[in-house]
């Protein structure tokens, strides 16, 4: 990585990714575990507004902090191999999140409307529709966590070739990136609202690492 003053563009790519990192943070903060009041069938009408506001919001910040890491990319060299790697992971992960966003923003709350709604007769049917989209939303889920873990080890291979701070940066997100990535695997990462909490938290702080630093 370069050293002296950043161009206007890494700037702008730095705090976006810093910026929405600590917002996806605050959000997760605020998600619902819940949007049934006590466990009932019946949807709460608050705890709806809340879980689509922190949802269509992380969805909005993930493709926004996309942006920025197209802009860390170009920052590192597009000509590596291992940077277009750690690009496609990254963009990937963005789909999916988005997806896993989307189903537990929009789909699974229509759902739970639905099922409250529903006569006796179609209770199983819209209960299979309801566990049609929880399993789609864990799998696009455990996508996007095992993508954005490869993209950072990917791009962390590049920065621990270099010096300075970035050396360190690398090699932090080396070992984020392969311990979420195994976590997963292994079962000890679990995308249920607290698993992914965590591993989001720890993903957001080696993002925010990465977006100061570019933006200096």
């Amino acid at each position: 990585m370069p050293n002296g003053t950043p161009p206007a563009r890494d700037r702008a790519s730095g705090l976006m990714i810093a910026i929405c990192a600590a917002l996806i943070v605050f959000a997760m903060m605020h998600h619902p575990h819940s949007i049934s009041d006590h466990g009932s069938n019946a949807p709460d009408d608050q705890l709806l507004r809340v879980n689509g506001i922190v949802h269509v919001g992380m969805i909005v910040l993930v493709l926004v902090m996309t942006a920025g890491w197209i802009g860390f990319a170009m920052r590192l060299g597009m000509e590596s191999s291992l940077v277009r790697l750690g690009l496609i992971g990254s963009i990937t992960g963005a789909i999916a999140n988005v997806g896993a966003g989307a189903i537990n923003g929009i789909v699974m709350p229509a759902v739970k409307v639905w099922f409250a709604e529903s006569t006796y007769a179609e209770n199983d049917a819209v209960h299979a529709v309801g566990v049609f989209a929880w399993e789609a939303n864990q799998a696009l889920a455990g996508i996007g966590l095992v993508a954005v873990c490869a993209s950072a080890v990917f791009w962390s291979a590049v920065l621990v070739r270099t010096t300075g701070a970035w050396r360190w940066v690398g090699a932090l997100g080396l070992l984020g990136g392969s311990l979420g990535c195994v976590g997963y695997f292994t079962g000890s990462i679990d995308t249920d609202v607290e698993g992914f909490s965590r591993f989001v938290f720890g993903y957001a702080a080696w993002s925010m690492l990465v977006g100061v630093r570019l933006a200096r």
